[in-house]
């Protein structure tokens, strides 16, 4: 955009029909309140409209704005809590030059893990709201003339879950509300996403189990080290202290693996290796310090490098007396298993590259490079273990 751009402000768990939460919305008040009435259960970035499973009054320092700025963290609790709901994660269209005056900057002081909307996610509608995030489009009221003229102006321009179809329409729609509740005036534009990891990892453990089924032989490469069996998975004290130990906040995708499928064993190739593994095949001395930066965004060869290159004092690669490439201790860089042949994937941990899954091949020359799906677009860890699962299963198809 030329003069908004999009900032993820955080993450709700909000009721959901399917397990009895949600209630639909009284007949006179939807009537009085939205300008679709048949929608019995609308979506909104209002708690009082689509409320959180957590209650209007479970406001902790994990979401002490009504959002939490952590997913992971967010998956635990429901996990811990054995608690169902719809994943959501909103933003927050933020004008290049905002106003001093009623510009929620608190939803924006404070970074959330991870930074972007997921893969995946799926875009369910836009809302209009103040920075207390009171909805203009469906807690604001509507008089009689007005839900007359307005229906019929705007009933076709929301979609199914109450929300509005696109962003023009959301700005046209906050600039109706200022002048049409000038008491809760500037109302702001929000995007709803719902998120597919839990889901994700339901379908990934059923992948896995399929593929357990299928390879009773064990004949996949690598099976016969792991059998297709996981280690138990880890709770949230367990992955805090490895975290503090080492200075380092997990990637959420591979932090709600850890906690929701398992810790190790079953994976690409010869299979995860555990946090801090001892394999024996895992060469730890290649690891660097995790909590610094992996300096590093695209592909590199230090092969193709002598010291005095521009990179060639790049905390993490050794040199010899000569000039000559010695080997690599990645910062940031966490092994997640090993193909053979020397041959290892790893995490990214911290950096900008953060969350996505790269390959050293130093032993053949290649240097580190990025994983890629088949569209040349890279990935982070859940499309890197599914791509492994399906790519399996398939060889059993074929």
């Amino acid at each position: 955009m030329n003069s908004s751009d999009w900032r993820l402000v955080g993450f709700d768990a909000n009721e959901t029909a399917l397990d009895g939460g949600k209630t639909p919305l009284p007949g006179h008040v939807r009537e009085v309140f939205l300008l679709r009435p048949e929608i019995e259960l609308p979506y909104s970035v209002d708690g009082h409209v689509w409320p959180s499973v957590w209650g209007m009054s479970d406001q902790s320092q994990e979401n002490e704005n009504g959002l939490w700025p952590n997913l992971a963290r967010m998956q635990q609790r429901l996990v811990q809590q054995g608690r169902t709901a719809i994943l959501v994660a909103v933003e927050l269209l933020v004008p290049k030059n905002p106003p001093g005056l009623g510009f929620p900057y608190s939803l924006i002081d404070s970074t959330p893990e991870p930074q972007t909307v997921p893969e995946g996610s799926t875009c369910l509608g836009f809302d209009v709201a103040d920075a207390g995030f009171l909805s203009a489009l469906s807690n604001c009221g509507y008089s009689g003339e007005e839900r007359a003229v307005l229906r019929a102006r705007w009933r076709d321009r929301i979609n199914d879950f109450g929300l509005l179809k696109s962003e023009e329409d959301a700005l046209e729609f906050k600039e109706l509300s200022d002048a049409r509740v000038p008491e809760h005036a500037p109302f702001w534009v929000y995007r709803l996403s719902r998120l597919h990891v839990s889901e994700r990892l339901h379908r990934i453990r059923e992948k896995l189990q399929h593929l357990r089924s299928v390879d009773v032989s064990l004949k996949q490469y690598g099976a016969k080290s792991h059998e297709y069996r996981l280690g138990p998975s880890l709770g949230e004290m367990q992955l805090q202290q490895y975290e503090r130990q080492h200075g380092v906040e997990l990637p959420y995708e591979y932090r709600g693996f850890l906690m929701e499928v398992g810790h190790g064993c079953a994976g690409p190739f010869n299979g995860l290796f555990a946090l801090d593994s001892r394999d024996p095949e895992f060469l730890n001395m290649y690891g660097g310090d995790l909590a610094k930066p992996f300096p590093w965004t695209s592909s590199f060869n230090p092969d193709q490098w002598q010291r005095g290159d521009d990179t060639g004092n790049v905390e993490g690669i050794e040199w010899d007396k000569d000039g000559k490439f010695v080997g690599m201790f990645l910062p940031g860089a966490l092994y997640l298993c090993h193909q053979g042949c020397a041959i290892r994937n790893f995490l990214i941990v911290s950096g900008p590259s953060k969350g996505e899954v790269w390959r050293e091949d130093q032993a053949g020359g290649k240097g580190i490079f990025p994983e890629v799906d088949g569209h040349g677009k890279r990935i982070g860890f859940l499309d890197w273990y599914e791509q492994w699962l399906d790519r399996s299963l398939q060889s059993f198809t074929a």
